[in-house]
């Protein structure tokens, strides 16, 4: 029997036609188990095991009156409740004895003496913890989150093309009669990003079998272009003479024509061939399942609020991905120890190797990993006491915030915060949109059945985290760029590069003292199409940010139709930038602001170089105020130059900006910038010919990672840093003053 196919395994498609290996990889979700072939499944479905978890015998829940676990499910705690010593611990309580099971989350199901593993959704005595983590069945459940992980990787909509319905086409039940004669369903291919030129390369069944009841059409799409905004078809067809379930994979293959970079999506399809009532008879019932029990009550309805016109201002074309946190992240962050969810995550969910392919998946892990982090420690601004005004405007509800002027916690227009009036509904959540922040308290906005307030009422208060700026970089990683020289630069992209010898007389006169910064700047102004970063280090105070400055001005010198996109990590650093640019006109010079931001924040120097829009507070009132923005696209495609935080550089790519708009892409301060954050500019808006230059110090504090785990798994390691491990980035003097580098393309300034 051939083997099964490795890319398969490891990245959830095949994507080769003649491939000879087998892809008949099966898994059974209600299980956690992965099957290497049709036969293996079968076997699994009809055994013991499968049909006992579809029963609910396997099911483990928690006793409340006498607090401790009870296994074996439904039946089981039956016998739990109509025990003896259950029942007299009920009367003892001064409770009803018939309690309902509850599951308690993982957080609290470990009781002394135990360690939870999230995986296994298990208690493990802490002496058998360490034989636990090697047993089969473990070993057999970290099996199933790695392919879960590449599986989730593989359905997802990749570099702005989505293909509905999300992740499964699912055909239902279907009689015999009508798939002999066949049954159709259809696929629908949307490119999303304006100016983007995909192509639809192909469409293939994974199976490869001949044997196969299902077939593609899509002659009709493949070889065509995606046209931004319509829908390209793709039908799939049916046709058996015999009952059963068939399940299969479509393989669907898209190039980027500007990069020559193609990528795959995956979705599975899926039929079932039989009568639907006696499907529907001989069915299994709904497995027993106890509720969830937990400290922090859940949020079971939520009234949304009315958001502020800032989260409008800005015409954004591309809509954001979702990017919720895997469940098999939040179950391994749920499991032991930090060395023991680093363990789980390295052998289960995180890539084996850090390449061009993985690249994207490595670093969305790491970003899910923190973001779980965060939203724990949001927990801890929980108020249970707050209180609610109504300001004169009768229009926003005032909340006041401790530790809001020192954000702990930080909060932002457009953020989201829930209020629950004291004795109202469980579950019931009224979602209020910060519509402003003064110093000490916010204003909110909420649904208009929000009503019967007084000033006695005392609220539950719960502070949301803003994903906005994760889902931006879960955006840029989704993207199909895959520039070895840009993020794994090796010898032969740098073969022949001799040290630049080119003229130049600076503007500022102060570097024309400083052979190093002179040599970073002629190295930059040399740079050519598919060139590796060029980075400029050094401590702080050695001129890292003059010669960005310089080089932005000698570049327009040499080329006035340039286009330079400058960020850093924080606007202080960009506004920086920003200042010392301020020669140049308003029609070549743009400093984009979230229209989070308020005017105050906005040095003087750089007020006539914004772009505000006039947005509408109150249809009633007609009341107006300005939001920061973008001007329109005639006008923001003429800009020699615009500066932004290294988040707010999605901007770029939100609004339509075409790839390889911009000649140049600095990033200044990146030693403190994640390298996702760093990917937003780099991945959405760079491809051959597009130069990148770093700046900043290796050495100096990095990108701020609350989550262990991720600091653990380097997501505190900065772009720049992981750069400069790279061989061809090695010094070869340790000399103070200019260090010249083989390659051209380091300077050290000192």
């Amino acid at each position: 029997m051939p083997a099964l196919c490795r890319s398969l395994r490891t990245t959830g498609f095949c994507g080769n036609s003649a491939c000879q290996h087998r892809h008949d990889l099966r898994i059974c979700e209600i299980c956690s188990v992965v099957c290497t072939s049709d036969a293996v499944y079968k076997s699994h479905i009809t055994g013991k095991r499968h049909l006992a978890q579809i029963r609910g015998d396997s099911a483990t829940s928690y006793c409340t009156v006498c607090a401790k676990m009870v296994g074996g499910g439904a039946r089981s705690w039956s016998m739990h409740v109509a025990g003896r010593p259950h029942q007299k611990k009920a009367a003892n309580q001064g409770v009803p004895p018939n309690v309902q099971p509850e599951l308690l989350p993982p957080s609290e199901s470990a009781p002394d003496g135990y360690q939870h593993c999230g995986l296994c959704n298990k208690n493990i005595r802490t002496e058998s913890w360490s034989l636990h983590l090697s047993s089969s069945k473990h070993q057999k459940m970290q099996k199933y989150a790695a392919h879960q992980a590449v599986i989730g990787e593989a359905t997802k909509d990749k570099h702005g093309v989505t293909i509905s319905p999300e992740e499964v086409l699912n055909l239902g039940i279907i009689s015999s009669s009508e798939t002999r004669s066949g049954v159709e369903g259809r696929l629908v291919a949307k490119n999303t990003v304006p100016l983007s030129r995909i192509m639809f390369v192909s469409a293939q069944l994974i199976s490869k079998s001949r044997n196969t009841p299902w077939s593609i059409d899509a002659t009709a799409v493949v070889g065509e272009l995606l046209v931004h905004g319509r829908d390209s078809p793709i039908t799939i067809k049916c046709k058996s003479t015999h009952d059963g379930h068939f399940e299969d994979r479509v393989e669907f293959v898209f190039e980027d024509v500007a990069l020559k970079q193609q990528f795959v999506i995956v979705r599975f399809i899926r039929l079932i061939v039989g009568d639907r009532d006696v499907y529907e008879r001989l069915k299994p019932t709904t497995p027993y399942t106890p509720r969830i029990r937990s400290k922090r009550e859940p949020e079971t309805k939520v009234f949304p609020g009315e958001a502020p016109p800032a989260t409008n201002a800005v015409p954004y074309v591309t809509k954001l991905p979702p990017a919720p946190i895997p469940k098999s992240i939040a179950s391994v962050m749920n499991t032991g120890t930090t060395k023991d969810k680093v363990n789980s995550i390295r052998n289960t969910i995180l890539p084996k190797i850090l390449d061009v392919a993985s690249h994207g998946r490595y670093f969305k892990t790491l970003l899910w990993i923190e973001e779980k982090r965060s939203e724990e420690d949001l927990e801890i601004y929980d108020e249970h006491d707050g209180r609610l005004t109504l300001n004169q405007s009768r229009k926003h509800y005032l909340l006041e915030v401790a530790g809001l002027a020192e954000k702990r916690p930080s909060v932002l227009v457009g953020d989201r915060i829930l209020v629950q009036r004291h004795g109202s509904d469980k579950g019931h959540w009224y979602e209020g949109h910060v519509h402003f922040v003064h110093q000490k308290e916010v204003g909110l906005q909420f649904h208009c059945s929000f009503t019967g307030h007084n000033p006695g009422h005392r609220y539950n208060v719960r502070f949301k985290l803003n994903r906005i700026p994760l889902r931006r970089q879960h955006q840029a990683l989704d993207v199909a760029l895959r520039g070895e020289h840009l993020f794994f630069p090796v010898a032969r992209h740098i073969a022949g590069l001799n040290a630049p010898t080119r003229v130049v007389i600076p503007y500022n006169p102060i570097i024309a003292l400083n052979p190093a910064q002179m040599q970073a700047i002629r190295s930059i102004l040399s740079m050519k199409d598919r060139s590796v970063p060029f980075v400029v280090f050094g401590p702080p105070g050695t001129g890292k940010t003059v010669t960005i400055v310089e080089a932005i001005r000698q570049i327009l010198r040499h080329n006035p139709n340039a286009r330079i996109l400058a960020c850093a990590p924080s606007n202080s650093a960009a506004d920086l930038i920003a200042s010392r640019l301020t020669m140049y006109s308003q029609d070549q010079l743009f400093r984009f602001y979230a229209p989070s931001r308020t005017k105050k924040d906005v040095p003087d120097k750089l007020v006539p170089f914004v772009y505000e829009k006039q947005m509408e507070l109150d249809r009633v009132e007609r009341s107006m105020r300005d939001y920061f923005s973008v001007p329109p696209m005639t006008r923001l495609r003429r800009f020699n130059i615009i500066v932004s935080t290294c988040v707010s550089a999605s901007v770029a790519y939100g609004v339509g900006l075409q790839r390889g708009h911009f000649t140049h892409i600095f990033i200044d301060e990146a030693g403190q910038a994640t390298e996702p954050e760093a990917m937003i500019s780099i991945k959405t808006m760079a491809d051959d010919q597009t130069k990148v230059i770093l700046s900043g110090d290796p050495k100096q504090l990095g990108p701020i990672v609350r989550c262990p785990v991720a600091r653990e798994l380097e997501l505190d390691t900065s772009y720049l840093e992981r750069m400069m491990k790279s061989d061809i980035y090695s010094e070869d003097s340790p000399n103070t003053g200019i260090t010249w580098s083989r390659t051209s393309d380091l300077i050290a300034l000192s």
